[in-house]
């Protein structure tokens, strides 16, 4: 079962119209042999007991005079049905008086003849009829009869049920991948909005709902949820209007009234606090909502991988192209709202954290298979540098989502260069740290760019950074996630010599 879960819903209803088309008919075939079978059994059984007694009614002279000569007269007209293999008559005593054998057959008569008077074995029919003169029982008459042709109508009959059974299962096939497309299009352009909705940020999009079913209640939860989205960022627009307007109004009564100056500034830090309040619950909203939006976005990609596992095996480079379309701008949209929901939960204080000895060396090796295929895609080069092989108390997977963020920047903003990650303990104000300094060869950043770095939704403003993309979320998760564990991140870089990144935490 496992493996036909796997399968994609387009393989699953094919499989499911083949099998049944495949099940009922083979049931079918099978009655009709086996009542093929039965009647043949029958009409061949009836028709050597009618040949047996012929025989007997046409022998009582021959057997009662002991001629040997007129029995084999009487059983040479055997010789007209080709089913027969050998024919013996005996007198009394079971004594044989005379036998017959087809071409095919050289076998001797029994010395005895069978006692039973109808018998089936695996190849033959055996009749055994008394030869009576009155009432009195003068010998017996044997007939051994080939079943060839009964195999042979068996297997004809076998033959021609399995050709229908491949000819209905094709039928069934087809019908299966025409259905198909009925459950299979609105999934596709369930996809189709939520690209268009990441890649335009339109919240008015909505997904046409063309059924009542299951795929028709997911659409509708999610025009639903792009309903909810498109409302709470009006109200969060107007609020922020609202307060950019009161923020200037109470700046020109203070320019103009220097005695209000308090009465103004309390109501700055009253309007500051609605801010911050409005931004929590933000923050608590997107939280909410990102996750929400998580569970379906990640069936959207499921199936797509799904389907094109299925183009694939068809050959269909078309379809597998679209389908590579489609996943890429679900994992795209999936990793934006995984950045927007770990900066919404830091921000409204949701995030826990689990400090523990963490290995050293386990860490760097765990952080550089994962970042070796990032460098080599590039071209670069990875190094490492461990001069501390101890333990540090920190939270090892927010801790390593920090670090791959430093070094997938390292490895994306350099090319056919060189990527350094160095670990070292050194003491400072009677303490000890921990340093993890990350340093490449790429395209360093400006001065006046510096200070933007960790700020969220804030990108470095060059040709080159808007080439190779991102939301500007990573630098600031992890600078918060280092100073909720005692840490912090500081940086070194000129443009074109490449930049130093270093994350100092409590050993």
């Amino acid at each position: 079962m496992r493996w036909f879960n796997n399968r994609s819903i387009k393989a699953k209803l094919i499989l499911l119209f083949t099998a049944i088309s495949a099940i009922v008919l083979a049931i079918a075939c099978t009655a009709f042999i086996a009542y093929e079978v039965a009647d043949y059994r029958a009409t061949i059984r009836r028709e050597a007991v009618t040949l047996a007694r012929m025989l007997a009614d046409s022998s009582n002279a021959a057997i009662a005079f002991d001629d040997a000569r007129a029995a084999g007269e009487t059983l040479s007209t055997l010789r007209a049905e080709s089913r027969v293999e050998m024919g013996c008559l005996y007198g009394k005593r079971d004594r044989l008086i005379a036998g017959y054998n087809s071409p095919d057959s050289a076998e001797p008569c029994p010395l005895a003849p069978e006692r039973a008077d109808v018998r089936f074995t695996s190849r033959h029919l055996l009749v055994t009829t008394p030869v009576s003169i009155g009432e009195e029982q003068m010998g017996r008459v044997f007939l051994r009869m080939s079943l060839d042709e009964a195999y042979r109508r068996l297997a004809k009959s076998i033959v021609t049920g399995v050709g229908v059974l491949v000819a209905a299962a094709a039928c069934a096939m087809l019908l299966g991948w025409y259905l198909q497309r009925l459950i299979s299009r609105p999934i596709l352009e369930l996809t189709a909005v939520a690209a268009r909705v990441s890649e335009g940020n339109d919240y008015g999009v909505r997904a046409a709902k063309t059924a009542n079913d299951e795929i028709g209640d997911l659409i509708e939860r999610f025009n639903g949820m792009m309903d909810q989205i498109q409302f709470r960022d009006r109200e969060l627009q107007r609020a922020q209007d609202e307060l950019e307007s009161r923020v200037e109004e109470r700046t020109h009564a203070l320019q103009d009234e220097i005695a209000e100056r308090r009465r103004i500034q309390s109501d700055l830090e009253a309007a500051k606090e609605a801010a911050e309040q409005s931004n929590r619950a933000k923050s608590a909203f997107l939280a909410n909502m990102s996750h929400e939006l998580r569970t379906p976005l990640n069936a959207v990609i499921g199936y797509s991988e799904m389907l094109r596992e299925d183009a694939e095996d068809r050959a269909d480079e078309t379809a597998v192209n679209d389908l590579k379309k489609i996943e890429k701008a679900g994992r795209h949209l999936l990793s934006l709202i995984n950045d927007v929901l770990d900066l919404s939960k830091i921000e409204a204080g949701r995030v826990e954290l689990h400090i523990e000895p963490v290995p050293v060396d386990s860490l760097i090796r765990d952080v550089t298979a994962t970042v070796e295929p990032l460098a080599k895609r590039n071209g670069n080069r990875l190094v490492v540098h461990s001069g501390y092989q101890g333990l540090v108390q920190l939270d090892a997977l927010k801790f390593r989502q920090s670090l791959l963020n430093l070094l997938s920047n390292a490895c994306k903003f350099t090319e056919n260069g060189t990527v350094e990650i160095e670990v070292e303990r050194r003491p400072e104000q009677d303490r000890e740290w921990v340093e993890w300094r990350v340093r490449d060869t790429g395209i360093g950043i400006a001065p006046e760019d510096m200070r933007k770095l960790f700020h969220s939704f804030s990108q470095v403003d060059s040709s080159a950074t808007r080439r190779f993309g991102g939301t500007g979320l990573g630098l600031a998760i992890s600078q918060r996630l280092c100073q909720m564990m005692g840490g912090h991140i500081t940086v070194k870089s000129e443009p074109g010599q490449g930049s130093e990144f270093t994350i100092r935490m409590p050993a």
